[in-house]
């Protein structure tokens, strides 16, 4: 029988961790109406990018593992590769954004966190 070459099982286990929580910030945002557009779009590329990505590295060959055979089409200029690689860039995009929102807050919020913190070492 032919196995085929896969990254490991932690790996996917980040992954699909990483896009779950991708999803639940879109909705939270979408749903305080924060960033609603990028929201929308986080929304659908959580969903979708998985999806693609399974129909995509169906057609690899088998001693290619799903990174390698994505980078080597993105090279060939594939266009479905290119679009999974976009798509994925757009989740970092999200999660810079999530990081700067989370920098303005604290920001502006220096105060409340600090007797937040206080009240926390007190009890």
């Amino acid at each position: 029988m032919l196995e085929m070459e896969s990254l490991s099982a932690a790996f996917w286990i980040f992954y699909f961790c990483f896009l779950l929580l991708s999803l639940i910030t879109g909705i939270i945002y979408w749903v305080k109406r924060k960033y609603s557009i990028p929201a929308v779009f986080m929304i659908a590329i959580a969903l979708f990018t998985p999806l693609a990505g399974l129909l995509f590295s169906v057609q690899r060959p088998a001693d290619l593992h799903e990174w390698a055979f994505l980078m080597q089409q993105v090279r060939n200029g594939n266009t479905w590769a290119i679009i999974i690689g976009v798509c994925h860039l757009y989740l970092l995009f999200w999660w810079g954004l999530m990081m700067f929102h989370g920098i303005q807050y604290a920001r502006s919020n220096k105060e409340k966190i600090a007797n937040l913190i206080q009240r926390n070492k007190a009890s």
